[in-house]
């Protein structure tokens, strides 16, 4: 008997030389065999699993090309014509020695025929056998209230809320520490005590620009300078109106000189008509005459005198009433375009505070519990499709597409208020 250790065999055991395949695995490693006697065989082979693939996957298969795709063309048996490129905004892509093919609004079996269709029309290949896929998608880009806004890179069935969660989550950009949120608070305080004053610098505006009435609450420290404006407007108006008494004692001074002037000028007519008739007879002197005829130029000349100040009384009246209309609509018009400024400054400090308050939402939520205001995404998609661009508002479940625009705002389903200190 020859030495060594025994051996026992295992009934059950099959040689591993001979492995236990089902039939449509045998068939599958016998045709894998057939095909490894050459590498034009093997491109073969596998173009056979890629249409094999497109068949059990007809998303893939009806994905169509736009601008921005990178596809991946492989050429079997000429691989000079392989490549992997971008579709161009004219939706061509290009082919080493073939040039541009458009592709643009294709399927990926469409663009597959309209290469094999360049290559023999340019008798490059009579019977090209290739594949078309889509390499790299289109990005998605995500906007609004992430906090990490920008480019995100598409994969079949990317959706809405995984493209938010890829942007950082919902929140305003670069928002990420707690030191941020107390300055935000800070910040708020401020904000809310300059709407205050706005809102009291309105009411004032607005009860100077009508007729002086408003709502003292709405004024409230506005209210005294609201009166001296009111004040300086009534001194102004009286002072115009003494002015203008004035003028009127000095214009019906003038015009009752101007009655006597008349009468002295009629009696003085009468005294030169009775001189120069003695004269003519040789009664009278002519120098008599003569003294009659200047005084009667001097009286003509005081007349016309009397006349120039009635006209200069007249014109200083009507420029006291033009300079008292003009002060006035000067200082509505001021009003006016403050008052325009101080809307436009109300508007962008309220956008403020809304963001403020997205800011120092968190930090409300740890202090308050289930009593702060919790925020609502909404959701818009900006989705182009055969030159145009719609807009859809999908869940944050819904699938994406290449190339999607997402639009993300935050609102508040209980806005908090704005009173000061809170």
């Amino acid at each position: 008997m020859q030495g060594g250790p025994l051996v026992r065999k295992d009934p059950f055991r099959r040689p591993a030389s001979r492995p236990i395949l089902t039939p449509w695995v045998q068939r599958r490693s016998d045709v894998v065999r057939s095909f490894s006697g050459s590498a034009g065989a093997r491109r073969t082979y596998r173009a056979a699993l890629f249409a094999l693939c497109l068949g059990c996957c007809p998303m893939a298969a009806m994905a169509q090309v736009q601008p921005g795709d990178t596809l991946r063309v492989e050429v079997f048996d000429a691989p000079e014509f392989s490549r992997e490129g971008m579709v161009g905004q004219d939706g061509a892509i290009a082919l080493p020695l073939v040039g541009r093919i458009a592709v643009a609004g294709m399927d990926l079996e469409a663009a597959g025929r309209a290469i094999e269709g360049a290559l023999k029309s340019q008798g490059l290949l009579t019977t090209p056998r290739l594949i078309v896929e889509i390499a790299v998608h289109r990005p998605v880009y995500v906007g609004g209230s992430v906090r990490e806004p920008g480019m995100i890179a598409f994969a079949p069935g990317l959706t809405a809320r995984q493209a938010i969660i890829a942007a950082g989550g919902m929140g305003t950009p670069g928002d990420t520490d707690a030191e941020k949120a107390l300055s935000s608070v800070a910040r708020r305080e401020a904000v809310v005590f300059e709407l205050s004053q706005l809102t009291e610098r309105i009411a004032r505006l607005e009860a100077e620009i009508g007729d002086g009435t408003g709502n003292a609450r709405d004024i409230g420290a506005e209210a005294a300078f609201l009166q001296d404006r009111l004040d300086r407007r009534e001194q102004r108006e009286l002072h115009t109106n003494q002015l203008l008494t004035l003028i009127k004692f000095e214009i019906d001074t003038l015009d009752r000189q101007s009655v006597l002037h008349e009468a002295e000028a009629a009696l003085q007519q009468s005294d030169i008509e009775d001189a120069r008739s003695l004269v003519q007879r040789g009664l009278a002197p002519r120098t008599r005459l003569q003294e009659l005829l200047r005084q009667m130029s001097e009286l003509n000349r005081d007349q016309l005198e009397n006349r120039a100040y009635h006209a200069r009384a007249q014109q200083g009246a009507e420029t006291a009433r033009y300079a008292l209309a003009d002060a006035i609509a000067a200082e509505r018009e001021a009003a006016r375009t403050d008052l325009a400024a101080a809307k436009a400054s109300r508007a962008y400090l309220l956008a403020e505070l809304k963001e403020l308050d997205l800011q120092i939402l968190p930090l409300r939520m740890n202090l308050q519990g289930s009593r702060a205001a919790s925020p609502q995404a909404r959701i818009q998609v900006h989705r182009s499709s055969g030159g145009e661009t719609r807009m859809i508002e999908p869940s944050l479940d819904a699938p994406l597409e290449p190339g999607d625009v997402l639009e993300v705002s935050l609102v508040l389903s209980d806005p908090m208020t704005i009173e000061p200190g809170q």
